[in-house]
Parts: C-alpha cells; structure tokens; sequence
C-alpha cells in the first residue's frame, strides 16, 4: 500500500493495529487468519469513520487499546486533518495528516470483503 497519497502511512500504522487484533486485545481471541482479515476489513471499510474516530495504539503494556471508537478522544485534538493516525512514540503527531485519500482506501477495503 505504498502510494503518494497518504496509503503508506496509514499501513505503518496498522501493523500495531493488526498485532492488537490477532492478540485478542480488542474483540476477543482471534485464532483464525481469515476471521482476522475479514474483521480488519469490516472495521475500516465499515465501522471506521474517519471524521469521528482515530486509531491510537499504546505502545505500554499495561495500557488499554485507544482503538476505532475509543479513538475519538484524539480525533478532537487534530480537526483539520483528514486523518488522524496518533504516532505511538509522540501521540502529539498526527502521522495520517496527509492521507487525503482515506475514502479511496475504504472503498477498497469494501471491495475486498465483497470478494471474499
């Protein structure tokens, strides 16, 4: 997902994401690759609104995921971005300020689990 419009940084910031989900930290255990995807797929096709919510993985243990709805309390602290991606080493950065193409990536995502 390497492209000028912003793809690449979201996708450097979902590995965490993806790393959470297959822990079962957010919706249970996931044992399963293909639930995994399907699940990935729905949440950012979906259920993510990037005009509301943010994804903001802690990078502490001990911290609760700040993960798709939770996400929201970020959102507010970036609202002329498109995006709002929250840089786990400096959660003061918004890494997804420039990805003005978010729309496109969903609707790929869409296509996606439609395929599946």
């Amino acid at each position: 997902l390497r492209t000028n419009s912003g793809f690449d940084t979201f996708a450097s910031t979902l590995h965490p994401a993806m790393r959470q989900l297959l822990s079962g930290e957010i919706f249970g255990p996931t044992n399963n690759l293909g639930r995994l995807l399907i699940l990935f797929l729905d949440t950012f096709a979906f259920r993510f609104n990037p005009q509301l919510h943010a994804v903001a993985v802690p990078i502490t243990s001990g911290a609760s995921p700040d993960f798709e709805f939770g996400g929201a309390s970020h959102r507010s602290a970036f609202p002329d971005h498109p995006l709002v991606l929250v840089d786990p080493l400096d959660t003061s950065n918004n890494i997804g300020r420039t990805c003005f193409a978010i729309a496109t990536l969903q609707r790929a995502f869409r296509q996606a689990l439609g395929s599946i």
